[in-house]
């Protein structure tokens, strides 16, 4: 199972947004095993300079990133990060393995992460 990472962002897109990104098929939505809705995008496409102030922020207001995920190819988060240099040092380290969370629920873990 390898891993990948998705620039994960805020459940508050606005609207534009959420039609640009829809529109061109780049944003995912991944439910994970709570229920909880993840809004992610790939991280190295481009876009139009509006939308990526959105994503990133700028100056005078901050982007809706709100974070850097690891995720398996069957679309389970296994990390967060909060810069993508983390998120691409725990990717490279990676071995995923799967335990029993506290909590009682299966979830993925990433070996090796800098979290």
């Amino acid at each position: 199972m390898s891993v990948i990472i998705y620039r994960e962002l805020s459940p508050e897109i606005p609207v534009e947004v959420q039609e640009w990104l829809d529109a061109r098929g780049q944003l995912l939505e991944v439910v994970d095993k709570k229920g909880k809705s993840h809004f992610i995008i790939e991280n190295d496409v481009p876009r139009d300079i509006e939308v990526t102030e959105a994503i990133v922020g700028n100056d005078t207001q901050p982007g809706l990133t709100i974070g850097f995920g690891v995720y398996t190819d069957e679309g389970e988060r296994v990390g967060m990060y909060a810069t993508v240099q983390n998120a691409e040092a725990a990717a490279e380290k990676a071995r995923v393995v799967s335990v029993e969370s506290d909590k009682g629920m299966e979830w993925d873990s990433v070996e090796g992460s800098v979290e």
